[in-house]
């Protein structure tokens, strides 16, 4: 009978011990959807993004600087998925100096 219990027991710990898998945690940058001001900029700047969810593995983003009420920097910003990796695309456009 303590054969028994013992081999019970015992079976049920290997059983409890098997592995199993757990997903790996999935990035989501759901956060970044919306508008957004860069809260440590120069004081004499200002920075503003947007980002909006074109699907479950795309987000496109516009960014700007603005420094004495003129637009100095601008760039378009796009993250998604290649590969099972996510990849941040990043467009610098070039503005007109006065």
């Amino acid at each position: 009978m303590k054969l028994f219990l013992f081999l019970l027991l015992f079976i049920f710990s290997l059983n409890s011990c098997e592995s199993t898998k757990t997903s790996v945690d999935k990035p989501s940058f759901d956060f970044l959807v919306g508008e957004w001001i860069r809260t440590n900029e120069k004081s004499d700047r200002k920075t503003f993004e947007s980002w909006k969810k074109v699907d479950k593995n795309t987000f496109l983003g516009c960014g700007f600087t603005i420094k004495n009420n003129d637009t100095i920097s601008q760039e378009h910003l796009t993250i998604t998925k290649i590969d099972d990796k996510w990849i941040l695309i990043v467009n610098l456009e070039k503005l007109k100096t006065r």
